[in-house]
């Protein structure tokens, strides 16, 4: 979706098939922490109502920084953390960082001035997965509408299952006349497609299903436990006559921790509990319970137990922590808990995705001008005008928070490098791909290798070793300190 306002922005036509039968099939998931991404909403036109709106022209064929629909949407879920705290189970601070933390202190870093316009970029903003993914739907269409298109291309109801390749001569990659034969599932069956072509037009994207035959998923040896909260559901007989200011008082009555822009996280040094705010209009924190599980099929077990048995783990592990962490466990509805075993993957290389779009296929007899086959064969190729990104290029587990930041900033790279190397510079589309693969895999690589590492490191004494720092930072210390 974020690909698709990208390049609707440039008007580059695109079609999106999408597997979900309507846009509100999905359930809500869970919360995203959007660090460097906030920059990217900006540049897709997603801005909230109290950024500065100063356009930003990348000379990428974009000029979209203004106030938005989308925006307002993103500003009433969407919240903004000031502060993230690190406890023991007894409720010892070990650590404590962010804006609150530096202001009161005194040793507050004054921003750049050429960033001092808006600090709120330089700060993470929570916001529910369905609820950017609406956003982004409405940015689709109030991108659509500037370029005076009513429709925003979208089949519901796709899935891809195949790619089949298109032939061509060696070096003739643009022989495909601008249409990837891709195969699209119809899920629909009643739809007749409603006179939608099954095949993209230029790229196919996100081809997951197919990597994932070449390059299987890496057990982390560890499994999360997720759950939604409603923090009114910690005070159920008296919050339906209370104020939603009567409410935050009560919250912040039983933890300071409640306030609305507190993360934080509490670890024992093997299980370890992370809770944000999730959504600012409903009130809502997020909790992620995680802890080391060797044993692939074990992790996969308790999973497959459903969201009881997974809530049962978690106050079993949990129960005698500090306040507010039982209260908000048990006050957590059962539809809103899942868990599930993490993985990640060996990483792509830009090498790897250029050969698999480039590749000679079994050799095929010349036919002579008497229309009859000869002994020798042209050497032919299949070009499958198709990249990754997202996940189905790198998945990674989610202790550093960065799946959607780098999705989101793939999207943006794929469009400006599009319009920049194919629409401006005329060049193929073999070599913007190659080009945007690259930037990709350079920039993502370090995030997935940090996340693996994460996954070890945090349930370890490293998570709540003392100092005012970010767990990836104390782990940074720890390394130099054992050198």
């Amino acid at each position: 979706m974020a690909l698709a306002v990208a390049l609707r922005h440039r008007q580059i036509p695109f079609h999106i098939f999408e597997k979900d039968s309507r846009f509100d099939q999905r359930s809500q998931g869970y919360g995203l922490t959007l660090q460097q991404a906030r920059r990217a909403l900006r540049a897709l036109g997603i801005v909230e109502n109290d950024e500065d709106s100063d356009s930003v022209d990348d000379n990428d064929g974009n000029n979209n920084s203004r106030s938005s629909g989308s925006g307002k949407i993103l500003q009433q879920h969407a919240v903004t953390s000031t502060k993230h705290v690190v406890h023991t189970p007894d409720g010892s601070i070990c650590g404590e960082w962010g804006l609150r933390k530096w202001k009161w202190t005194g040793n507050r870093i004054k921003p750049q001035s050429s960033r001092g316009k808006n600090k709120k970029r330089r700060q993470n903003l929570h916001v529910p997965r369905q609820t950017l993914r609406y956003v982004l739907y409405e940015a689709l269409k109030e991108a659509s509408a500037d370029n005076n298109d009513d429709s925003p291309d979208i089949s519901w109801g796709h899935k891809l299952v195949d790619i089949q390749p298109v032939f061509g001569d060696i070096g003739d990659e643009d022989n495909h006349n601008g249409k990837d034969y891709s195969n699209y599932d119809d899920t629909d069956s009643d739809n007749d497609n409603d006179g939608v072509p099954l095949f993209t037009e230029s790229i196919a994207t996100k081809a997951k299903g197919i990597v994932k035959q070449i390059t299987p998923l890496r057990y982390l040896h560890c499994i999360v436990i997720l759950g939604i909260c409603s923090l009114g559901d910690l005070f159920k007989q008296e919050s339906t006559n209370m104020t939603r200011q009567q409410q935050k008082q009560k919250q912040i009555q039983l933890s300071a921790l409640l306030d609305g822009e507190t993360v934080f996280q509490t670890a024992d040094g093997t299980t370890r509990i992370y809770l944000m705010p999730y959504s600012k209009k409903n009130n809502e924190y997020m909790w992620q319970l995680s802890f080391p599980i060797p044993d692939e099929e074990i992790a996969l077990d308790l999973s497959r137990r459903g969201p009881k048995a997974l809530k049962d783990e978690a106050l079993r592990r949990c129960q005698s922590w500090h306040v507010p962490i039982p209260e908000i466990l048990e006050a957590t509805p059962i539809e809103l808990v899942s868990g599930y075993p993490v993985y990640d993957r060996d990483l792509l290389t830009a090498e790897i995705l250029s050969t698999s779009r480039r590749r000679e296929i079994i050799p095929r007899p010349l036919t002579s001008t008497t229309g009859t086959d000869s002994a020798s064969t042209s050497c032919s190729f299949s070009f499958l005008p198709a990249t990754l990104l997202g996940d189905a290029a790198h998945p990674m587990s989610p202790f550093k928070g960065q799946g959607a930041n780098q999705a989101l900033i793939d999207a943006l790279s794929l469009a400006r490098i599009l319009y920049r190397v194919h629409c401006r510079e005329g060049r193929s589309l073999g070599d913007a791909l190659e080009l945007y693969e690259k930037e990709m895999m350079d920039r993502s690589s370090t995030k997935v290798r940090a996340s693996s590492e994460a996954a070890k490191f945090l349930h370890t004494e490293i998570a709540i070793q003392k100092g005012d720092v970010t767990r990836g930072a104390a782990f940074s210390s720890s390394s130099v300190t054992k050198k």
